[in-house]
């Protein structure tokens, strides 16, 4: 009997009604199975083949439903028979401390799955856990984080590390005798060895490993957080109890005194360690009675810790205060400098001395410090760190001195804003200022030497040109400058009588075009009237090149007249495909050579007229002449490259053979014929191909048996500025015939010949094939007499074992019945028989209409039998079959069936049937029963497994993530009989794949309306607008046929910025399961004015209103809407 939740409606009755109608045959389904072997690690592989039928192998759904599950046959191997295509994951169970490489795996039973195509899904063994502790000294825990090796006497090892509480666990350890060792790199034992046995599943270390104890470590610091070295320090417990004497950290016979247990010595850095300390509760102090201590002021003399299963690190350091520290301030060459002020953060603080010395009182911390005195500058020590352990401040010492002097000029001319260049004589450094109203100038420099110029204006000339001063003796404070115009003359030489016109010469100085001139049949130029100074003078002509486009010429006090620009040729843009060396003829018959290179390249040609190239001998080209100049890009393909083949391929040094070669090109089908000629002890021939061109040589021999190795060589001839050339090599021999017998005499054998491909793994590759006559006699040939086959006999109903000398022994292979019936005798179909064996036999197939299945092929030895099938229990569940040849065994099997089906569709509100809805059964009794299937293509579906007696709700799975949001009805409760239930239908909704997003603007004013562009962009990339609209009537807006995801919206004002104080914040939106309702803020002030934002109209409230009750009542309004257009 079941009940349903009804659903009321004429339209969805009559589709509930016109479904119990329609007929539903229940197939026997196609079984889809996987299967595979649950292996040993390699460090198994000596050892004696356990029994594997202790794992279980369960599958799931990957949602995690449990399916099914059966046990390893003893040789590791299992079959799972699964009922729906999918995607599952198989995962494993075995005894307690069994490791796993990998305890799960997802499989599929799609048509490309691993299952369908029938490969193995394997898991392997890896080892078994030893497990044990380390503990702290009189405690029952101890310290994560130590590490332990187990050491076997072969050599072999494994490494763990503790964990919490100090337990440590091998995971993958072999059993076998082993030597563990405990070891950390601040950490003492008391025993750090032992020796462990291990076996096959999990064992534990009986012994433990104890701590003696662990580091305290702190630090001593100044009030600023400076380090403070060299204090010395105790360690006490609290309650003061006796020192015990097996304490492995040091202690002072002072420290041991004062009743502490440790004591130790800040370092550089201002830590300090007490080693190996026990548990327990501590404080830490400065010792007060030792020399050093009395030197410093303490802010925290003492702290308290506790011991626990770690290195402790203090958090509170011992603090201390102040000090007194002196320095020196040096001039450049290290001289003292007396009466300089020294200031600490830019306040004075002291004045030198006439050594240059000074002494200042601080505390340690990081400072600024500057000294400053008339004429001369230093640099700043900043950031100087200052600390007791500092013995003395650095020196500070002169970085740069004033360099000073004066312009004088001509009566009446002025002495203010001339130009002053100074240059360091070693190069690089360059200054420049401007002189000041009396004509002065000076500024701060590093003590060096320097060239010193004035520039007072164009065509003014200064004495001394230049002036030198050296600033390593102190600062220079009288430099001193007086004022003190000319032609640039030239010709061009061409080398034709004429040079034509448009020769244009320009003069040019710092980079700027100073005069110009264009030169029209004539062949001199002259530029006067130039100021003094560096210039440079340019030539140009269109396609013309020179041997010097340019000419540098320092202006002075005389004429520069000797300036020639010589004519080196005509330019011409060659293009080539790669780099060649070609020669250059003229029509009058010079040669010139040339190395054209790859790509693009200007040339510049030595003379006008027609040339004709002549290329290297392996290379044609696509153009033979061309004439210089020439104003478009000559480009010149490379139409062929010649290749030189050399072959070696004789048998013996004494056979001549005719030898020609196939050559058959990437470009197409035909095949050439070369001839080969003999050179020496190999055969030459010369092809032609293509650039990049690749070829595929087969070489052939007309009336020998011989044999090539390989077949064919590829070759892809390559061309760099030379010609080509190729060697191939071929293995060539007389080959050898392979000639044998099966015993007894067995007729249509086939017998091949194969060799394993290099590189492929377990690839082969078969040679040759030959199938035996009546007397099972056979002969293959020719093969490579050097070479290592394997010869492969094959016949159905038989088994080969080669002997010797290519003699098989065949024996004939047996086979074993299988028949299932169940409780009333009745055959049983669809069974499925999982049959595995030795040497990893195994085969899994259905017994057929009548209940039975024959395995055939199989070796004389044990097999291991399992039959499965969807709720039914089997006597016996498993059971070993012994197959001896000349026997065929039968076996029967009893199935009882213990569990029932519930059959039904799914279809949608309009009839058609739904696939891929998924449907699941739960049991309501306290078993939390559970089972899951999924519809098929015509929308039917078989929840198998359910248990007799078992109330069960039926359902369509919905909600986040799935297929449909909800069906009708939503449940059916069913309790299940011994028999299969039916008729169970459902309508399913779908989720919709798209939704709406709605929103208003209450805040928008009506005169603001058309200058508002809502945005929309996803919340992962907010910044980048994916839709935008503008407001509509009463300022709401829409955006339609969104995706499932978090949005960003915001409202963008096109409100001129200057005259407006706008504020629209965004607002993110996640769009999930119904339509989006968002309420976007908005305000624009006039900057002008303290006039607030109007009051929203109350129509506007009355649309907000409306568009959240049509947007919370889409689904409800929609289906009205059908339901009346049905009644129509």
């Amino acid at each position: 009997m079941h009940s349903t939740n009804r659903l009321s409606g004429g339209v969805l009755l009559g589709l509930l009604l016109a479904g119990s109608l329609l007929p539903y045959a229940l197939a026997q389904e196609d079984v889809i199975g996987c299967g595979g072997f649950v292996r040993l690690s390699g460090d198994f592989a000596n050892d004696e083949k356990p029994d594997l039928s202790p794992i279980r192998v369960k599958l799931y759904t990957l949602g995690g439903v449990f399916k099914s599950e059966t046990e390893c046959a003893p040789n590791g191997y299992y079959y799972l028979p699964i009922y729906e295509k999918g995607r599952y994951n198989v995962r494993l169970e075995g005894p307690p401390g069994w490791m796993f490489d990998s305890a799960e795996q997802e499989v599929s039973t799609e048509d490309d799955g691993p299952c369908m195509q029938g490969k193995d899904i394997d898991f392997k063994v890896v080892g078994f856990a030893l497990a044990g502790q380390v503990r702290t000294e009189g405690s029952e825990s101890g310290p994560a984080g130590v590490h332990l090796k187990l050491q076997s006497k072969s050599g072999g090892t494994f490494s763990t590390e503790t964990g919490e509480g100090g337990v440590f666990t091998f995971k993958d350890a072999p059993h076998g005798t082993y030597t563990l060792t405990a070891h950390h790199q601040r950490y003492k034992f008391r025993r750090n060895s032992v020796e462990v046995v291990t076996s096959f599943g999990q064992s534990d270390v009986k012994e433990t490993f104890d701590v003696i104890g662990y580091d305290v470590k702190g630090a001593v610091r100044w009030t600023q957080g400076a380090a403070a070295s060299e204090v010395p320090v105790l360690l006490k417990p609290q309650g003061g109890s006796e020192r015990p004497r097996d304490l492995l950290c040091k202690v002072s016979d002072t420290a041991r005194e004062q009743g502490a247990w440790c004591s130790a010595v800040s370092g550089k850095d201002g830590s300090y360690v007490f080693e190996h300390v026990p548990l327990g509760l501590y404080h830490i102090s400065v010792d007060k009675k030792d020399s050093q201590s009395s030197r410093f002021e303490f802010d925290r003399d003492s702290v308290s810790v506790a011991v626990e299963h770690s290195p402790v690190i203090v958090d509170e350091p011992l603090s201390l205060k102040q000090f007194v520290i002196g320095g020196k301030v040096l001039d450049f060459k290290g001289n003292g400098v007396a009466k300089a002020t020294v200031s600490i953060n830019g306040s004075p603080v002291a004045e030198t001395d006439q050594s240059g010395s000074y002494s200042i009182k601080t505390s340690v911390g990081s400072y600024s410090i500057t000294v400053s005195k008339e004429n001369m500058l230093f640099d700043e020590l900043k950031g100087y760190e200052l600390s007791p352990q500092l013995r003395r401040i650095g020196s500070i010492q002169a970085s740069k001195y004033s360099l000073c002097g004066k312009v004088n000029m001509e009566p009446g001319s002025p002495v203010q804003g001339h130009k002053v260049s100074i240059r360091s004589s070693k190069g690089g450094r360059q200054e420049s200022l401007l002189t000041d109203s009396k004509g002065e100038f000076c500024v701060m420099l590093a003590p060096e030497e320097y060239v010193l110029s004035v520039f007072a204006g164009t065509g003014i000339i200064m004495t001394p040109s230049e002036k030198k001063v050296a600033l390593a003796d102190g600062p220079v404070l009288n430099a001193e400058f007086r004022q003190a115009a000319l032609h640039v003359q030239g010709s061009i030489d061409c080398l034709e009588s004429s040079c034509g016109d448009n020769i244009k010469i320009t003069l040019i100085k710092d980079g700027q075009n100073v005069k110009s001139e264009t030169l029209n049949g004539k062949s001199k130029f002259s530029f006067a009237n130039i100021p003094a100074g560096p210039y440079t003078v340019t030539v140009e002509k269109k396609d013309w090149c020179w041997k010097s486009q340019s000419i540098s010429v320092k202006v002075g006090t005389e004429d520069s007249s000797s300036l020639k620009f010589v004519q080196a040729g005509f330019l011409t843009n060659v293009e080539v495909p790669r780099s060649l060396p070609v020669k250059l003829v003229h029509q009058s018959g010079t040669k010139y050579d040339l190395n054209l290179q790859t790509g693009q390249t200007t040339l510049c040609i030595p003379r006008s007229g027609t040339f004709t190239i002549e290329s290297d001998k392996c290379v044609r080209l696509s153009e033979k002449t061309f004439t210089a100049p020439s104003a478009k890009v000559l480009k010149f393909a490379v139409e062929e490259v010649s290749t030189d083949l050399m072959v070696e391929a004789k048998p013996r040094s004494d056979m001549q053979i005719s030898f020609e070669l196939q050559v058959q090109r990437s470009s197409g089908k035909k095949v050439e014929t070369v001839k080969a000629e003999p050179k020496g002890n190999a055969y030459v021939a010369t092809i032609w191909t293509k650039p990049g061109q690749v070829v595929d040589i087969t070489p052939k021999v007309e009336g020998e048996n011989l044999m090539f190795e390989p077949r064919s060589e590829v070759v892809k001839p390559s061309f760099e500025n030379r010609c080509s050339s190729e060697k191939i090599r071929f293995t060539t021999k007389v080959g050898r015939m392979l000639k044998g017998k099966i015993e007894p005499p067995l007729s249509n054998v086939i017998v091949r010949v194969v060799e394993e491909v290099r590189g492929g793994g377990a690839q082969e590759h078969e040679i040759a094939r030959a199938v035996t006559g009546d007397d099972g006699q056979y002969s293959i040939g020719p093969v490579w007499d050097e070479k290592k086959y394997t010869v492969i006999a094959t016949k159905e109903g038989y088994n080969f074992k080669l002997e010797s000398n290519g003699v098989f022994r065949s024996v004939r292979m047996g086979e074993v019945k299988v028949k299932v019936v169940d409780t009333r005798g009745s055959q049983l179909a669809g069974v499925m028989l999982s049959l595995t064996g030795e040497n990893e036999y195994r085969q899994n197939n259905r017994t057929g209409d009548d209940g039975t299945f024959y395995f055939v092929g199989l070796l004389p030895g044990n097999y291991f039998l399992r039959p499965m099938l969807k709720e039914y229990q089997f006597k016996p569940a498993s059971q070993s079959v012994k197959v001896q040849e000349g026997e065929n065994p039968i076996v029967q099997v009893q199935g009882e069936r213990v569990a029932f089906s519930a059959l039904g569709t799914v279809r949608l509100l309009d009839g058609m049937h739904e696939k891929n809805a998924v449907v699941k059964a739960e049991a309501m009794d306290d078993s939390q029963g559970y089972e899951e299937t999924v519809s098929d293509e015509e929308g039917n579906f078989r929840l198998r497994g359910l248990r007799p007696g078992v109330e069960y709700k039926i359902s369509i799975k919905n909600g986040e993530g799935m297929r449909h949001e909800r069906c009708s009805p939503s449940h059916v409760v069913i309790k299940m009989e011994k028999k299969d239930v039916s008729g169970l239908d459902f309508i399913a909704f779908r989720r919709p794949a798209k939704l709406d997003l709605m929103g208003v603007v209450p805040g928008a004013e009506d005169s603001h309306l058309k200058q508002i562009v809502i945005e929309l962009a996803l919340a992962s990339n907010p910044n980048a607008p994916i839709k935008s609209s503008p407001l509509l009537a009463g300022r709401y807006f829409e955006f339609a046929s969104l995706a499932r995801d978090s949005y960003v919206v915001r409202a963008v004002s096109q409100l001129d910025s200057r005259a407006y104080k706008v504020s629209s914040p965004p607002v993110t939106v996640d769009l999930d399961d119904s339509t989006g309702l968002v309420e976007l803020s908005f305000r624009a002030d006039p900057r002008n004015s303290g006039e607030g934002v109007k009051a929203t109209s109350f129509y506007v409230l009355v649309l907000i209103v409306a568009g959240i009750v049509l947007a919370t009542n889409r689904k409800e309004l929609t289906s009205m809407y059908n339901r009346g257009s049905s009644a129509k």
